[in-house]
Order: C-alpha cells, then structure tokens, then sequence
C-alpha cells in the first residue's frame, strides 16, 4: 500500500524537517571529525514496504563505519528493530548482522528508523546492507525498490599507532671490557697503561662491542650519537669495528710529541707492551672467543603452534630484519574472529623482544586494537612466549 507520508531523506544536521512536510531523522553520530555520508538513496517521494531490490553501494577507499540507518516507517507503525548486516560482494566477507536499536521518524512514529554503531573497517569494494525485516523496510520508485539505507563513516579506517624504533639505551646491553651481564661496574680489562705514562680507557668500545653482539640497535657515542643497527651484522664484522674504535680511543688519548707518546701509541694500537695489552691482542681474543657468546638473530618467519593447546589456532609470523608481522584466525573463544599483527623486534642483552600491537577483529567485524609481545630466548630458538589477546597468548613452538 503506497504511504501517505514524503519519502527518506537523510540530512546531515541534527533532528532537521524537509521543508514542506518532510520527514525528521536522527541526531549524526559524534565523533572528533565529523563522519561523511559515504552512501544514502534516500529521496522525497512516498515510500512504500517491501524492498524487492538488493541495497548495494561501492567504495574506492577503506572506511571505518560508524553508523547504518536503515527506514521502516510501515504505514506510519514503524518496527520492531531487528538485524543489519553487511556483506562484501568483493569478497563475500560477511559483517555483523548487527542489533538495531529504534528512532522516531516523522510525526512520532516510533521505530522509523533502525540504527546500528559497528565501528567495523572495509576496505574499497562493493557491499551489500542486509536487514531482517525486508517485508518493512521501505522503497519507492526511486531506490528502484531497494531498501532505504544511509551509511556514515570515518576516512581512512584503521590507523596503526606509531611503532617502536627498536632502539635501546647502550647500558643496558653492554658491560665494559669483561665478561658477564649488562653492568655499570668498572672491568678489570676497561684500562691499559703504556709506557707507565699514558692511561687508556677502552670502556666505550668494549660497550659497543657488546652492543654488537647482542644485535642491539644503539647510539654510537664514539661518532656524535649516531645509530648503529647491528642486527644484521656479523660476528667479524663487529669484531672489526671494535678494533677500529680502539684505535680512535687509542690516538684521542695519547697525543704525539713526545718519544713515550709515540712508543705508548703503537703500543695502544698495537698488541700492548711487557705488561699490558692493546687494541690488537684484545681483537685477536674476542675474535678466537667470540663464537661462544655472539648472540644468534632470531628468525621467527614461519608458522608457530600453540604448546598448551595444539586445537587453538597456529600463529604466522613474518619477518623483515626488526620488523615482524603476524596474523591468525578463530579460536575456541571466537571462532569467527581473525587478527592482525605488527611488531619490531628489539635486542636485549641476553634474549629479543617483538613489542606491537593487534588490529583484533571480533566474529562481529567488531575492530579493536590490543597490544602483545613476542619474547625469544636464543637458547631455544624454535620456541617462543607470546603475551597478546585471547588464544594467541602463551609458549609456541615452531611447526
């Protein structure tokens, strides 16, 4: 039966009439910036029940939906608000259905509109909206009988938050010239006299050296601060630096001009004197020992299964030097859930560490971000512990 009322329109500002009678709507959504229609086939004819026609719109951006309206006005008796849903007809991905709740449209009549709030993330594509009542949903001629909808949205969907740099304080990986955990306190090896005369402290390229090893990414306080990223970094290649900069501490500290200073700097630079060592003879040691504590880079690129519970879903992991991106999907606790995560590796003085977040996408099409870590312990290679959301967390063992 054809409505006596104007048909859908939706405007932007809050509880608007259309001149000449029209119909009332809802207040927009709040948000920090104002949402976009990015879809609405209302218009001012009379509406009819019964939409015959599929609602389809098409995007050619990601967009975060904020709210979906969907027009019952039933012969002015409105609805009982039921169900709104979404599906991709790019990717047959189904969102929602979603529990509406109801607003009065023109002259009171309740339940005019339904209105759901998913806050879900699509990429570009072509969509479907669904509704449980198509028998009230309203149409005309002009919709071609598809059922009223409009959609709001927020531009560019999710945003990831700021990553870290992977970058650490050099105290906390190095130790001096000796062997041991981080530490502040001085090494028996840290200083060499020469010629009786000229003290050295090689402290600074031992903490360097230390750094090295355990593939830290740190400033170099030796060459104005700058960031030296010794994760891909060989055991020689540390090796060599360390000589290297023994030797600039080597002439920063003994000036030429005097014959001591000159005997005194090739001892520095060079294997040492009767009883003491220089740069070359401490090369030569870390070169022959080195192998034993030069820390292995972890490589987590691979599929990682759950050690507590083999049915929750396995964790796949990428990687790309520091930076480390994994995804699962389901769980006992959501099954229709899926995750996303990204994450930068960070080295420490004994273990590494992946700190990162989770794009968490509920069976709803719900997102919400989380935060999980991913410690690695270069002792166990092929096992790690994970400290993130829902059936991801706990030890994973390679597979």
């Amino acid at each position: 039966m054809r409505s006596r009322t104007i048909g859908f329109v939706f405007l932007l500002a809050v509880l608007t009439t259309v001149a000449g009678g029209g119909l009332a709507r809802p207040a927009a959504p709040e948000a920090a910036a104002p949402p976009t229609k990015i879809f609405d086939n209302g218009n001012v004819a009379a509406v009819q029940n019964g939409a015959s026609a599929p609602t389809i719109f098409t995007t050619t951006q990601e967009w975060k939906i904020v709210q979906i309206y969907t027009y019952h006005w039933n012969n002015a008796k409105g609805a009982t608000p039921g169900m709104i849903g979404l599906t991709s007809l790019t990717t047959n991905k189904k969102y929602g259905p979603w529990q509406a709740t109801g607003a009065p449209g023109q002259g009171g009549v309740p339940n005019a509109y339904w209105i759901v709030a998913p806050k879900i993330d699509i990429p570009a594509g072509k969509y479907q909206i669904t509704d449980s009542s198509p028998a009230t949903w309203s149409q005309n001629s002009g919709t071609g009988g598809a059922g009223m909808v409009m959609v709001m949205a927020l531009p560019g969907g999710f945003a990831w938050p700021a990553l870290p740099s992977g970058e650490v304080p050099l105290a906390t990986v190095a130790n001096g010239c000796g062997p041991g955990t981080a530490s502040s306190d001085p090494r028996w090896g840290d200083t060499s006299v020469y010629t009786g005369k000229h003290l050295v402290n090689f402290r600074m390229a031992c903490n360097l050296h230390d750094a090295g090893y355990s593939g830290a990414r740190v400033k170099d306080p030796l060459h104005g601060n700058r960031i030296v990223d010794y994760f891909t970094w060989s055991q020689t290649r540390v090796d060599d630096k360390f000589l290297d900069d023994m030797r600039e501490i080597c002439d920063d500290r003994i000036r030429p001009g005097t014959p001591s200073a000159t005997e005194a700097l090739a001892q520095c630079k060079g294997r040492g004197g009767t009883l003491t060592i220089g740069a070359v003879t401490r090369y030569n040691a870390v070169r022959t020992v080195g192998k034993w504590v030069f820390l292995d880079r972890p490589r987590l690129s691979g599929v990682w299964a759950n050690e507590a519970d083999p049915t929750e879903p396995a964790l796949a992991l990428s990687q790309v030097v520091r930076a480390v991106k994994g995804s699962w999907r389901g769980g006992k606790a959501d099954p229709g859930s899926r995750a996303e995560f990204r994450g930068t590796l960070i080295s420490r003085d004994t273990d590494s560490i992946v700190r990162g977040y989770v794009k968490y996408t509920d069976g709803t099409g719900a997102v919400s971000l989380k935060t999980m870590t991913i410690t690695v312990d270069p002792k166990s290679p092929n096992r790690i512990v994970v400290a993130g959301p829902g059936s991801i967390s706990g030890a994973r063992a390679r597979r």
